[in-house]
């Protein structure tokens, strides 16, 4: 730092007083290297081994090297030759050591001149003690040197180089980038260098007409009389950071180290706004992958049981099914009941297992064209019905809102499951408001999402004003089974579920929340750019259960329980059944000219899976119906996310009325089609 009073005096003194002219200049060198050991310099990090790995924007930009230039120890190539030598000295010792390494040595920069830098690294070792990195700075002191080279020399020369030291300092504090600031011990500032405006934007006379605290943002006011009290006693404040006030209106980070010298405080300050949103970007963005991780480690787990329960549940209610119909030609009513107890306890248990893989992502899916428009408009006087009188529902809806493709009856489900968590945060009555949009995700967006793709998205967004949810709340509102409410009021599988609808329709959901001002929970599905065709054909229920012929069906599922069960099932109906373990088996049948009016067959096959046996089956018999049966909506048994003509899935467990209906519609409508 430079006082430019004491400055000015100097250039007045005579021979005369060489003395005093001598410890004057002795306490401005040692304020001006104070204020330059102050400054901030170029950081970078080796690995445990001492390599230079990854990126490192601050050596490439000193250095202009690239990567793949100074990975390894291929950095030394930008150090003077006659410096490497002593530098990989030094450093080895410290990689040895395992202690601090500081050398100086010149480093050629970008623009190919030769810079000398302080270098300082430090090792970073984890909890358990293991050394993970080391963590460096390069600081450009060429200056500092050659200004003490200079003021070594003008010691020699003391009437003719204090003038010309003194124009060199100040011309240093006019073109340093960092702020350099004098200030009086009470806080007020004296002087300041132009880096002050360039970067807040206040001239010197008004930052010198204000105390320190008026550039400082109200959030660091409690702790300033602590950091005066500390420069008070001598010590000095290391990268203080804060928010420093612009002068228009806004606020930028400034990292200062300021140092006591007498009356007086000497202060560097560093503009890291850019790197302190870098970091918060990065903070954003490890916290979604962590997040997303989070969700993807549950949704295997939940998506795993629910599947196999799914396949317990399938065989029970098969039995049970079965039991029912041979109980009720045995005439017994009490064994009835408690067989239709039964069948109600198993349809509960499948529509939890339905929301747990729905929260997967693995649940079967009847894509089409919707204009959410047109949905939410046939839906507001049911929800208006839901939330009751006390509630006031309205609606802004974008008459230029884009087609989305997803299942209809799903999005219904997630838009009465979000009006009745809202309902229930406003006990005593309030607004919601359902408003939709178009929305145009860039790439920063999906950086911080990192599981959404960049693109057009429409917008559904709920909204109420009621109790809000705290940040760690709603950071675990999509968790399964977490839910604020009590026991016996909620599964807790509510959000998660339509959390597991967006995400396997390529959408995203997101949760603003404010405690005592409401919740906006927004979904957002990808805009949808082919036709606007139908859902899939769905089974003719008007067709009757029984069979009226004696067609015959191929029944293939590795599960052997449940793979008679299902012959039991479809031989009380009438039809002729022949069953296979697995693809390989269910080939042979077809290969031995038997016919085969309709292949039922598991999905989840060992080996061949079902979708490549339905295949192979139809290239012997093109037009034979399928009907694939699984726990959850495999992707091998899509193409495209469209089932092939002839072809449905039926997912587990079902009744035996849904499955009879089903192969009944399927054998009518292969008879009733042209090619028959």
């Amino acid at each position: 730092m430079i006082d430019h009073k004491q400055s000015k005096n100097r250039s007045q003194l005579v021979p005369g007083d060489l003395a005093g002219t001598e410890l004057a200049l002795a306490l401005s060198i040692a304020r001006f290297s104070a204020a330059m050991e102050a400054t901030e310099g170029v950081l970078w990090t080796n690995d445990a081994a001492g390599q230079m790995v990854g990126e490192q924007p601050g050596w490439a930009a000193l250095t202009g090297q690239s990567p793949e230039e100074y990975c390894g120890h291929g950095w030394t190539t930008a150090i003077h030759p006659d410096d490497i030598g002593p530098t990989l000295n030094a450093w080895g010792r410290a990689l040895h050591e395992r202690t601090p390494f500081f050398c100086e040595h010149r480093v050629r920069r970008r623009d190919g001149q030769w810079r000398t830098c302080s270098v300082r690294a430090v090792p970073a070792f984890d909890p358990d003690g293991r050394l993970r990195e080391w963590v460096g700075v390069h600081t450009d002191i060429t200056d500092l040197r050659q200004t003490e080279e200079a003021l070594r020399a003008s010691n020699q020369r003391l009437e003719i180089g204090i003038e010309e030291r003194t124009r060199e300092r100040d011309r240093l504090w006019r073109m340093s980038q960092d702020i350099l600031a004098v200030a009086s011990a009470r806080g007020y500032l004296v002087s300041v260098n132009p880096a002050f405006t360039t970067i807040l934007g206040w001239s010197e006379q008004e930052a010198c007409s204000m105390p320190f605290s008026r550039f400082t943002h109200t959030e660091h006011h409690a702790d300033l009389p602590q950091k005066l009290a500390l420069l008070h006693s001598g010590l000095p404040l290391v990268r203080y950071r804060v928010r420093s006030r612009h002068k228009d209106g806004g606020f930028r980070w400034i990292s200062w180290t300021i140092v006591p010298e007498g009356d007086y405080l000497y202060g560097v300050g560093r503009d890291i706004t850019p790197e302190k949103e870098q970091a918060e970007t990065l903070r954003q963005t490890q916290a979604a992958l962590q997040q997303a991780q989070k969700m993807e480690a549950l949704g295997q787990l939940t998506g795993g049981l629910a599947h196999d329960f799914n396949n317990l549940l399938a065989s029970m209610s098969a039995n049970l099914e079965i039991l029912k119909l041979k109980t009720a030609a045995s005439g017994s009513s009490e064994l009835l009941r408690h067989i239709d107890d039964a069948l109600v306890i198993s349809e509960r248990a499948a529509a939890l297992t339905h929301r747990l893989l729905a929260f997967a992502r693995r649940q079967t899916l009847a894509p089409q064209a919707i204009d959410v428009n047109v949905l939410v408009n046939s839906l507001t006087d049911m929800l208006q019905r839901t939330l009751g009188p006390s509630i006031r529902l309205s609606t802004e809806l974008d008459p230029a809102s884009w087609i989305v493709r997803c299942d209809r009856n799903q999005l219904e489900s997630a838009l009465l499951n979000l009006v009745i968590n809202a309902r229930d945060a406003m006990p005593d009555g309030g607004d919601l408001r359902i408003e939709t949009f178009n929305i145009e995700l860039g790439a920063d967006h999906a950086r911080t999402f990192h599981d959404v793709a960049p693109g057009d998205y429409v917008v559904i967004s709920v909204s109420d004003t009621g109790c809000g949810m705290t940040p760690d709340v709603a950071a675990r509102a999509i968790d399964p089974f977490f839910t604020t409410k009590p026991p016996g009021q909620g599964t807790g599988l509510g959000l998660s579920m339509i959390y597991g609808f967006m995400k396997q329709s390529a959408g995203h959901i997101s949760i603003r929340s404010v405690p005592g001002r409401g919740t906006t929970i927004s979904l957002k599905l990808p805009r949808y750019q082919g036709s606007e065709e139908g859902a899939p054909k769905p089974v003719n229920a008007a067709a009757p259960a029984i069979a009226s012929e004696r067609a015959t069906l191929l029944v293939v599922d590795d599960e052997e329980g449940l793979r008679y069960l299902l012959g039991e099932m479809l031989e009380l109906f009438g039809y002729r059944c022949i069953l296979a373990a697995d693809a390989m088996e269910g080939l042979r049948v077809l290969k031995s000219g038997q016919q085969i009016d309709l292949l039922l067959t598991d999905v989840g096959l060992p080996g061949m899976n079902g979708r490549l046996f339905a295949d192979a089956a139809r290239n012997m018999m093109p037009e034979l119906p399928v009907l694939f049966i699984t726990g959850y909506a495999e992707d091998a048994a899509m193409r495209d996310g469209v089932l092939q003509p002839g072809m449905r899935v039926m997912t587990k467990p079902f009744v035996m009325d849904m499955l009879a209906q089903a192969v009944r519609s399927m054998l009518h409508d292969r008879a009733s089609s042209p090619a028959s």
